[in-house]
């Protein structure tokens, strides 16, 4: 079989487009096989990592059975801290049930409360820790500080730092986007800050001591903390201290939470309560989600939920 030019010239077109195929195929493969793998604790990390990531990354969760002051890990966790290059966890403050890990996986654990500046740590009072005689564990720093921007943004160059080392070839780009980060919900704290602006004053109660991060953040305080372990109801000692608290005050809204049993405070007080759910894990996140500013949404929604309530006081 004989090919005239024209005929040669197509074959050596589809040729090269074959091969440009190949590389495009073998590069794809090849970039999916350098991104590291992350494993979070809780969703609210994944959110911070996700953003810094930005799809250079594959972000994957522990189960979220129970909260994280007592989860019970399955074999399949074990298996994906064993499979991940990183396993990015809170602390011993909050997750006991990572202790045992840290020696196996010292050099791929990552702790935030470790990462942080004692610039951006709040340290509880002292009787946060005579109340919880349950052997639950509860130290000097509040360990909730995905809920504090300056420390989620600290968090956010940490991350860019070992995705840097365990991806090189994206090093300036996980950089970048935790510089945008910072910069975004610096903004946002802004905003949230403006939202909440007109209940300064506004009398409300919230079940655990989870939230003095987002509290300063925006600049609001609640009047009285339930209970300081989140498994164990209010003591008749605390719902004493909460009713003198109520005193003079005709409304006030009591926040909960969704993996614990709103508590009913009407016999304690002639208040009217107002109750009100808040999510701080982000529980009811869908996850994974490829929208961008993830943590600011989670952060949104969290302020969201705050005002719902204290704008039904008047």
């Amino acid at each position: 079989m004989r090919f005239d030019r024209k005929d040669k010239t197509s074959i050596v077109w589809c040729l090269w487009a074959f091969v440009l195929v190949l590389f495009t195929v073998q590069s794809s493969s090849a970039s999916e096989m350098n991104k590291p793998k992350l494993l979070m604790t809780i969703p609210p990390l994944a959110l911070i990592a996700h953003d810094v990531a930005d799809g250079q990354a594959e972000i994957s969760l522990l189960n979220q059975n129970g909260s994280p002051h007592n989860r019970v890990l399955k074999p399949s966790d074990v298996r994906a801290m064993e499979d991940a290059d990183l396993i990015v966890w809170v602390g011993d403050e909050l997750e006991q049930f990572m202790v045992r890990f840290e020696q196996r996986y010292a050099d791929k654990m990552l702790s935030m409360m470790e990462s942080t500046s004692e610039a951006v740590h709040i340290h509880r009072d002292k009787q946060d820790h005579k109340e919880d005689a349950h052997g639950h564990h509860h130290g000097s720093v509040d360990p909730h500080q995905w809920l504090s921007p300056a420390a989620s943004s600290e968090f956010a160059t940490v991350i860019a730092e070992h995705l840097a080392r365990l991806n090189p070839s994206q090093a300036k780009f996980y950089h970048q986007n935790a510089k945008r980060f910072t910069d975004e919900v610096l903004q946002a704290q802004q905003t949230w800050k403006s939202s909440v602006k007109q209940y300064l004053d506004a009398p409300y109660f919230v079940y655990h001591d989870a939230y003095q991060y987002l509290e300063q953040a925006v600049q609001v305080k609640s009047r009285a903390v339930l209970t300081v372990n989140p498994g164990i109801k209010p003591s008749a000692a605390q719902l004493g201290r909460l009713s003198r608290t109520l005193e003079g005050v005709d409304q006030a809204c009591v926040f909960y939470e969704p993996e614990f049993q709103a508590i009913r405070l009407d016999r304690v007080t002639n208040a009217k309560l107002h109750y009100q759910m808040l999510d701080p894990l982000g529980s009811q996140l869908s996850f994974p989600d490829t929208q961008k500013q993830q943590y600011i949404h989670f952060i949104d929604g969290l302020v969201g939920q705050l005002t719902e309530c204290l704008s039904q006081l008047k």
